[in-house]
């Protein structure tokens, strides 16, 4: 598969992404490419939003037939491919796969919330770029704590932070007073799984300006 075309990545390489299944030595070239171009993280996006309302559709709509169909007359796997080929024709959904991408990624966080909680790990993100902070999970649902450079950005007031992950959708968001210092510190409510994610630092302010972006990969 080809996952560059014209500098940007295809379409193909980007719903495989999104469907879970494009091989580890192809994804992580795809999440190298995407901490580098914002088009595609916004491609990306939309892919996911889609796919995400795809399975939402899939899952109510076998539901319903489950429920009302005779069994030896369920479709099944079959009903998910021709709904899955109704969707793609139908780009679009995108408008309106924003809330329900959101729904359905606060279902899959639930039960995970629900885990012992592992010691953290403390990663220092500085604002000096170079190469990507990596952090290894010594156990599956360790929690990051993170030291985030403050140089150079404002010395009083509020800031939001948001955590992101490559694809866009926003895992975890809070409002925090400037420290005293240059650094701050916080722990994001998240279960964190392998894959590449953006801690960012808005001014609290009404026009929400976007002041620094830390970037960083995380390996099972």
């Amino acid at each position: 598969m080809s996952l560059l075309e014209r500098g940007h990545l295809t379409e193909e390489a980007m719903e495989t992404y999104a469907l879970g299944r494009l091989a580890d030595p192809e994804a992580e070239l795809l999440e190298e490419h995407l901490l580098l171009c914002h088009d595609c993280q916004d491609r990306l996006r939309q892919v996911d939003e889609f796919v995400a309302a795809f399975r939402v559709a899939a899952d109510r709509t076998e539901g319903k037939q489950d429920a009302q169909t005779p069994p030896g007359r369920r479709v099944g796997p079959n009903l998910r491919a021709s709904l899955f080929s109704f969707f793609r024709s139908w780009r679009p959904i995108y408008s309106i796969g924003g809330a329900v991408a959101a729904a359905a990624l606060v279902v899959a966080l639930l039960p995970q919330a629900q885990r012992p909680a592992a010691a953290p790990v403390r990663i220092e993100l500085n604002a000096i770029r170079g190469m990507v902070p990596e952090v290894r999970l010594p156990s599956p649902g360790s929690a990051l704590q993170f030291s985030l450079d403050l140089t150079g950005l404002p010395t009083a007031g509020r800031f939001t932070l948001e955590l992101a992950a490559a694809s866009g959708q926003v895992l975890w968001t809070e409002t925090v007073a400037r420290p005293e210092g240059g650094s701050l510190s916080v722990s994001p409510s998240f279960t964190p799984r392998a894959g590449i994610y953006w801690l960012r630092i808005y001014d609290d302010g009404g026009s929400r300006v976007l002041l620094r972006e830390f970037g960083f990969r995380v390996r099972a």
